[in-house]
């Protein structure tokens, strides 16, 4: 049992399971990775997934298992963010990147061309921005 389910079962606060742990009153088993534990937790409680637990998952796939019972619901999750490949920039856009923080107007032009084309002018999703914001998992645009 780790200091999530510790809490969720005896209805005692996180912060006070907490201290119960470092005073050396309550001994939980550590083997679980905590993010998962976190995640698992939100997802016992109905709410989405945050910025920072998809990032999480997308660089610590294995994270899953960790889930139990709601790994579905993280799959499910994960699977709305879409193929975040398709909108990834070109590599002829992605080249200027570089060189437009450094000032060049010719690369600001080719980004703000390419942002105007891609950004959609109606609101979006959580995801949608998740997926825009940070790209692929891994992506190696530099090769």
């Amino acid at each position: 049992m780790n200091v999530y389910e510790f809490t969720e079962q005896f209805r005692i606060s996180l912060r006070k399971a907490r201290r119960m742990e470092k005073m050396g009153v309550l001994c939980l088993d550590s083997s679980e990775s905590e993010h998962g534990a976190e995640i698992r937790r939100q997802l016992s409680r109905g709410r989405p997934l945050t910025t920072s637990h998809f990032l999480r998952i997308i660089e610590e796939p294995p994270i899953l298992r960790q889930l139990g019972r709601h790994r579905s619901k993280a799959e499910s999750h994960m699977a709305a963010l879409g193929n975040v490949g398709d909108e990834a920039a070109p590599r002829e856009v992605a080249a200027h990147i570089t060189d437009a923080a450094r000032g060049d107007r010719d690369s600001i032009i080719v980004l703000v061309d390419w942002l105007k084309a891609t950004v959609p002018t109606e609101p979006v999703t959580h995801h949608w921005a998740i997926r825009y914001l940070f790209g692929p998992p891994h992506s190696d645009l530099a090769s």
